[in-house]
């Protein structure tokens, strides 16, 4: 059984990719704002298909390419890849930006407006959480989708959020260290207390 997850930009990327193998999933990525322009056409059908059904890989990290674009993005993918058999886990990892409860709503708004068949309402449960300093620094959600009908559990997803963001997040940990911004970042995925957090929740 397989995971996706769907992330905003490259520095989710270097996180995941540091992350991911030390976790022991055989994963892959793929950035399609990063390809040819003459080789998008079709790209990303072409890779959730060989992820799917081809590859032996078990978990697959899809970066958006920005801000903005990973909740539509997930909003439009999330009825298909919710009927594949094959995946396991579906994940969601964002940065909170301004505020965790408009972040939140966004992510309602943007699923529930893509939703044309039965109506859904969204649930948060709060799965976890890893404090620094006193404050919440990384949130993890159990996104529970529920038919207004009959208010029965209709599918689920998984949601990571960064408050305020993954680079705010790496500097809190690492605030007088004198490395780039992706090192931190890089280090911050190393760090045990991540790393089994992340461990417990994508299990």
């Amino acid at each position: 059984m397989k995971c996706i997850m769907i992330g905003e930009g490259k520095n989710d990327s270097y996180f995941s990719n540091e992350l991911l193998p030390i976790l022991n999933y055989k994963h892959d990525l793929f950035d399609q704002k990063s390809l040819p322009k003459e080789k998008k056409e079709n790209a990303e059908t072409d890779k959730l298909r060989s992820f799917i059904y081809r590859n032996d890989k078990d978990f697959l990290f899809k970066s958006e390419g920005g801000k903005g674009m990973a909740i539509k993005v997930f909003a439009k993918n999330l009825d298909f890849l919710l009927d594949l058999r094959q995946i396991r886990k579906i994940i969601l990892m964002l940065d909170v930006d301004d505020d965790l409860n408009s972040k939140l709503t966004s992510i309602e708004n943007g699923i529930t407006s893509k939703n044309i068949g039965e109506k859904l309402s969204i649930y948060f449960k709060n799965a976890d959480k890893i404090n620094k300093e006193g404050a919440c620094c990384i949130y993890f959600y159990e996104v529970h989708l529920i038919k207004e009908e009959n208010k029965n559990l209709f599918e689920k997803f998984y949601l990571v959020l960064f408050d305020r963001d993954l680079e705010e997040v790496a500097n809190k940990w690492y605030p007088d260290m004198e490395i780039s911004q992706k090192e931190k970042i890089i280090k911050l995925a190393k760090d045990c207390e991540i790393i089994n957090k992340f461990y417990n929740f994508l299990k």
